[in-house]
C-alpha cells in the first residue's frame, strides 16, 4: 500500500464537498484548504467517518498508516468562520490549498475580459489553459 495520502484529495473524492482556498483570521493573507459546508458537525462527522474507515482498513504493520501524522500534525488544528446565512467554511490554516485546473477554468482570461467579452469562448479556454501551465511551471 502506498504512504502517501493527500487530504485535499480526499475531501474531493468524498464526492460532497468542494475544496478551496482561504485566508482565515489571523492568518495575515496567507491561503489553506478550505471546504464550504451547510453544516459543521455533519461535515466533520463525514470526514472522520471515512477517514476511520482508511485507518481500520491498514493492514500493513511494517508501514505506518499514511493519515497518522496528518491527523496528529494537522487536521487537530481545524477552525471554522460563518460566511452569513446558513453557510460555514471550515479550514485548516497548516494545509496549504492545491489550485487546480477547474479554479482556473472557472475565471476569464483576465480581469478586463467580462461577460460581454467579443471573444469566443475557445479564447477563453486557451487562455485559462496558457495560465494554468504556467502556475503548474512556476511550481516546479
Amino acid at each position: 500500500m502506498s504512504t502517501e495520502f493527500n487530504f485535499q484529495n480526499f475531501l474531493e473524492n468524498l464526492g460532497e464537498y468542494k475544496t478551496r482556498s482561504y485566508s482565515g483570521r489571523a492568518m495575515y493573507g496567507e491561503a489553506c484548504l478550505a471546504i464550504t459546508v451547510d453544516n459543521t458537525l455533519q461535515a466533520m462527522q463525514d470526514i472522520a467517518f471515512e477517514l476511520g474507515k482508511i485507518v481500520g482498513e491498514w493492514d500493513d504493520d511494517n508501514v505506518p498508516c499514511p493519515i497518522e501524522r496528518l491527523l496528529r500534525d494537522e487536521l487537530r488544528d481545524i477552525r471554522s468562520d460563518s460566511m452569513g446565512r446558513d453557510s460555514q467554511v471550515i479550514y485548516w490554516p497548516n494545509m496549504p490549498y492545491e489550485a487546480t485546473k477547474s479554479d482556473f477554468d472557472d475565471r476569464h482570461c483576465d480581469e478586463d475580459c467580462d461577460e460581454e467579452c467579443p471573444q469566443d469562448e475557445d479564447h477563453h479556454s486557451r487562455a485559462c489553459n496558457a495560465k494554468w501551465d504556467a502556475e503548474l511551471g512556476a511550481r516546479r
